[in-house]
Formats: structure tokens, C-alpha cells, sequence
């Protein structure tokens, strides 16, 4: 078995040595209890419990805590990351001292308010969520995706020049374009128009982190009046 398997299992000491130096030294290593010999073997098994039901708690509160992180980061619909999360991502990624070349994807549906009109906000939902599956089977495992806002998505490619992110973005467009999806008992044909931004390392291009996203949302914009379903 592997040291990684006892991680964060509560040790008690059994030892027939007494003095408090001994104690001090057992408990200063990492031990939650220190018991002599002689012993009643009730006790030990007691001790034992108190402290496993202890451990359980604080794992119990860990676990609980974290998944309050995870629910506090994610979008409830889509599953991905939510606004407030990317925001926070990106301006690690772009403060961080050794930055490199990294790209930005804004990705807005096509005509989505038809959808909802035609089909009613439940149908919509199954959209989104149908859009955000499909984006996340086609970028790389680098890169992380959220929901921006309504019919919204981003994606932040670390490390990614801008014909790297292109040919993601490209990917993403055909993906969704050829996957047709059943809408109330019906194919429909869903598009997705994508504006790239590339911050370049070696010339800095941006100064912060909302200018990268303004200038992915001009390049959407651009798609947009080109005629949609295309990248920029």
C-alpha cells in the first residue's frame, strides 16, 4: 500500500513509555492521542472512535466546503463555469508574472430568441445546455469554458496563438452547425458565430484583462454583421 492511502488518517500512539517527553514527542509528530501501557482495551477502542467520528466531520465540512466553491463557480444550467469565475480566471492568467501567448474565444448562438419564441424557454434551456456539451467535447484539455451570459459562451485558451484558436473555433462552429439538433420533435439547425483575441506575449497587446475581452466582443460583433456562423 502507498503512503497516499493513510493521508489524513488519525494516529494514535500506543507506547509503554511514559514520561511527558515521550507524549510531547508522540503528539509533536502528527499523533491525535497518546496512550500508555498498561491499557483497558475499552479505552483504546473508545479513543479510537472519538477520533475517527472527528476525522469524519472535518472531511464531512472539507467535502461541503468545496462542493459550496464548485456551485459558487458554476453555471446551474450549462454546468460551466459561470461570469463571476472567468472574470476572476482571467485576470490570474493575465497578471501573472511569466504570461504567454494565450487566446480568447466570445461565442454568441445565432437567432437564439426565435428559438425561445418558437419553442418556449424549456426548449431553449435544452439548447444551451446542448451548445455548452458540444463546445466542451471540442476544445482542448487545456482550455476552460464558461457561460458568459444568456446565449453567451467563452473560452480561454492558454498557450494558444491565434491559428491554434481558429482552428478550435472552426471546430466548434462545424460541430454544432452539423449537429442538428431534435427541438420539440423537430431538426433544427443550430449556428454559432465565434471572435477570437490573441494577447501576444512578446508584444503585449492588452493592457488588462477586460480590454482581451473587448476586443474578442468586437471581433464577435464583426462576425455577427458578416452574416453570422463564422469566426473572426
Amino acid at each position: 500500500m502507498s503512503n497516499s492511502q493513510y493521508v489524513g488518517t488519525p494516529i494514535v500512539f500506543l507506547s509503554a513509555r511514559t514520561s511527558i517527553e515521550s507524549k510531547l514527542e508522540g503528539l509533536s509528530l502528527g499523533a491525535v492521542d497518546y496512550i500508555t501501557k498498561p491499557f483497558d482495551f475499552r479505552e483504546l477502542l473508545a479513543r479510537i472512535q472519538i477520533h475517527l467520528d472527528k476525522n469524519e466531520e472535518k472531511n464531512r465540512i472539507l467535502e461541503d466546503s468545496m462542493n459550496f466553491k464548485q456551485r459558487a463557480n458554476t453555471d446551474f444550467l450549462t454546468g460551466l463555469y459561470n461570469r463571476r469565475y472567468i472574470d476572476e480566471r482571467l485576470k490570474n492568467e493575465f497578471n501573472i508574472d511569466n504570461r504567454t501567448t494565450s487566446s480568447l474565444l466570445m461565442l454568441d448562438l445565432d437567432h437564439f430568441k426565435r428559438i425561445n419564441d418558437t419553442y418556449g424557454h424549456d426548449q431553449g434551456d435544452f439548447v444551451l445546455k446542448s451548445v455548452a456539451r458540444l463546445i466542451k467535447q471540442s476544445v482542448r484539455d487545456s482550455d476552460f469554458v464558461g457561460r458568459f451570459g444568456g446565449e453567451e459562451f467563452i473560452v480561454v485558451m492558454p498557450g494558444a496563438t491565434r491559428i491554434t484558436a481558429h482552428s478550435v473555433a472552426e471546430r466548434i462552429r462545424l460541430t454544432i452547425e452539423n449537429e442538428r439538433l431534435w427541438i420539440d420533435g423537430k431538426r433544427e439547425s443550430i449556428t454559432i458565430s465565434i471572435g477570437i483575441s490573441t494577447f501576444i506575449a512578446e508584444e503585449p497587446n492588452y493592457r488588462t484583462s477586460e480590454e482581451w475581452i473587448q476586443d474578442a466582443d468586437r471581433a464577435l460583433y464583426t462576425a455577427k454583421n458578416e452574416g453570422r456562423n463564422r469566426v473572426v
